[in-house]
């Protein structure tokens, strides 16, 4: 287990908050079926790891817009992003409990 010190892991720099933002943005993105703006959250080396998926940013979209298609309708609920970098990398935690729709259903709409 690595140990960060309260300066890497408090940081509230604009990189920081740049990459909190790409993944609040991702979401919302996935949940009202942007898939050119959800696709633009994602750079070429990109790894995506939830439980149903694992692969490049490119293929989730691509699995997000299948999915959709087949009837599948979600809505994330999220909690706040945690964001630990190294150097010019980054990875985001953010905590989500997914809604599930029937088909056709989405919340706010007749």
């Amino acid at each position: 287990m690595q140990v960060h010190d309260s300066t890497t892991l408090f940081s509230q720099d604009s990189d920081t908050f740049a990459a909190a933002q790409v993944a609040l943005a991702e979401r919302e993105a996935r949940d009202r079926g942007w898939w050119h703006v959800m696709s633009r959250c994602f750079s070429p080396e990109s790894r995506v790891e939830f439980s149903w998926f694992q692969g490049s940013g490119a293929d989730f979209v691509t699995a997000s817009q299948k999915m959709r298609a087949d009837g599948v309708s979600s809505r994330h609920r999220l909690g706040p992003p945690i964001v630990h970098r190294l150097d010019n990398r980054a990875v985001v935690v953010l905590p989500a409990a997914i809604e599930l729709y029937p088909t056709g259903v989405r919340p706010g709409r007749p």
